[in-house]
């Protein structure tokens, strides 16, 4: 069966444990080592109508009900239990600290979700920054979740329309916002997944992406089911604990398919040649499509994984890059396996980017100019525009956002309504090229600069920064654009401070012909991040203007003291 014979997650789901009930669908990694509890289709199915029929005793179908959890099979049975019920799932990132708590009530506030449903591992966290009581939505931890039985769940009223997830942007340019995604959504964009992963049981995937977050939620909980292969998983902190042991259980498991972001990929090479007791030996000719996406795809990174891996039998045509958001679901557009990642340089520009592939099955791609939304040339930079199946359906409770970035029109006439995406890109033979957000381009001396850009070259301009942990922004100072870095020093000693601003301004000078005015050096680990990683540039921007970050060293060219 494919994917376009259900209509609905329901549908799935019967059709799966009725065809192959003792197949065992999804497998958890206990630490990232060990094999865990294991989800067979009908254990899957058995235990989410369970779950379903204790949530339709509290709630109507459309209600929302946000989950918070680690990766564990105890989300995949609530998140199905919540979706069989009729219910719209929230899933949301487990708190680490009080400022990720308050966030958790802003976002259930939003969501106008009443009830929170949480993992039992998370239960001393929650009460050390809320106590036993706390405000915000009512708390239900998994095991007080008793299951009825699934003889008592009566399947609610569910159309391929229905909101099935109501999933939050990560923030990185903005305030979080609640995109609504349908049944249809969510099985649209797993055909298009299978399009290029392949189906049945030699569909193999080996994951940590949380669950949270939309990769995680569609391309690695969804998606597997549709395929009608497997999924091997663990937590994200696993995998940053030891970035190697993500390669190993691709290796050990015979994964065919994994996917994650460039920074991942970058620190299992760094971790390529390790050594030790735990190290075991990796056989990765049967990787077949290494998936790149969600945060600007490097040359440098997925090249240097290429050489690092070779000797392990891992085949460089696997990569594969990827180009997606929340707003289309997850995935607008990939290669064709097999072929490998491919390279070019807009019309007006010398800097090479990677290319993401063509538009996957029915969803199309445009390039128009920002400003007057007219059709762009084969290879000039403009905003990326999307129509298609996967297409979420809005906003939610933001009526005018939703009408600006959901229902734009081609400034030709041409007509149809496109999704704004926001990223700068441009095509080339029919190929993406996604360049970077427009909200992060930088303005110096009348030349625009990508924070991305000058943010790598910021990193490797000395052994003492952290890599992947620096901010770019402009700001409006003494009637000027100033060019702002802002950049965490790595863990351990500490090196000395003011040579790292000459270093940044060297290397930004020699790669692209500018220099800050100011430079702030943070300690590891407080540069603002979304919950999946991304720099949250336009917070950094409002804290460094506010004096609300706290530095470790500043220096600044403008206010009548070029060094505070």
């Amino acid at each position: 069966m494919r994917a376009d014979d259900w209509q609905t997650l329901p549908a799935l789901l019967a059709a799966r444990a009725q065809e192959a009930p003792d197949h065992a669908v999804f497998t958890h990694l206990e630490g990232g080592e060990g094999a865990g509890q294991v989800l067979t289709h009908a254990a899957l199915w058995d235990g989410a109508r369970g779950i379903a029929a204790r949530l339709a005793r509290d709630h109507a179908p459309g209600e929302r009900v946000m989950l918070v959890f680690p990766n564990e099979t105890a989300f995949i049975l609530t998140a199905f239990g919540a979706i069989l019920a009729g219910l719209t799932v929230v899933p949301v990132a487990p708190p680490r600290n009080a400022r990720a708590f308050a966030r958790l009530h802003g976002l259930a506030r939003v969501a106008g979700a009443g009830r929170m449903i949480l993992s039992d591992r998370l239960r001393l966290v929650m009460e050390r920054f809320a106590g036993d009581g706390g405000e915000g939505p009512e708390r239900l931890y998994s095991s007080q979740l008793e299951r009825v039985s699934m003889r008592d769940w009566q399947p609610p009223p569910i159309t391929p329309g229905t909101l099935a997830v109501l999933q939050f942007t990560s923030g990185s340019t903005g305030q979080p916002k609640g995109v609504r995604i349908s049944h249809a959504n969510i099985l649209h964009n797993c055909r298009m997944l299978q399009s290029v992963c392949g189906e049945g049981r030699s569909m193999r995937m080996v994951s940590w992406l949380p669950f949270f977050h939309d990769w995680g939620l569609v391309g690695c909980v969804m998606f597997p089911l549709v395929a009608g292969g497997t999924a091997t998983f663990f937590d994200p902190s696993d995998f940053l604990r030891r970035p190697r042991r993500w390669i190993e259980a691709i290796s050990e498991t015979r994964a065919s398919v994994s996917c994650a972001p460039n920074f991942a990929y970058a620190l299992a090479t760094d971790h390529a040649a390790e050594k030790g007791p735990e190290v075991r030996p990796l056989d990765l000719t049967c990787w077949r499509l290494a998936m790149i996406g969600a945060e600007p795809v490097r040359e440098a990174t997925i090249e240097g994984f290429a050489r690092a891996y070779a000797p392990f039998g891992f085949d460089r045509a696997a990569l594969f890059p990827s180009y997606g958001m929340a707003e289309n679901t997850l995935i607008v557009s990939g290669g064709r396996p097999g072929s490998g990642p491919v390279y070019a340089a807009p019309a007006d520009g010398a800097r090479r980017f990677t290319g993401c592939g063509r538009p996957l099955l029915e969803q199309k791609v445009i390039i128009v100019d920002p400003e007057t939304h007219l059709p762009c040339e084969d290879g000039e930079v403009g905003e990326i525009w999307l129509s298609g199946p996967s297409v979420a359906g809005g906003y939610w409770a933001r009526a005018e956002e939703t009408a600006t970035t959901f229902h734009a029109r081609p400034g030709d006439g041409s007509g149809g309504d496109w999704l704004r995406t926001g990223d700068l890109g441009f095509l080339q033979g029919g190929e993406l090229f996604p360049c970077g957000r427009i909200k992060d381009v930088v303005i110096k001396a009348g030349q625009n600069h990508l924070a991305e850009d000058l943010e790598e070259t910021a990193a490797r301009a000395a052994p003492g920064l952290r890599p992947g942990c620096g901010a770019v922004f402009g700001v409006e100072a003494e009637g000027a654009e100033r060019l702002v870095v802002v950049h965490e020093v790595n863990y351990g000693p500490r090196p000395d401070l003011p040579p790292l601003v000459g270093a940044i301004q060297r290397a930004l000078a020699a790669d692209h012909g500018v220099m800050a005015d100011a430079v702030a050096i943070l300690a590891p680990g407080t540069l603002d991040k979304t919950s999946s990683g991304k720099i949250r540039r336009q917070e950094t921007r409002a804290g460094f203007l506010s004096g609300r970050l706290i530095t470790l060293h500043l220096w600044q060219a403008w206010g009548g003291d070029d060094c505070l």
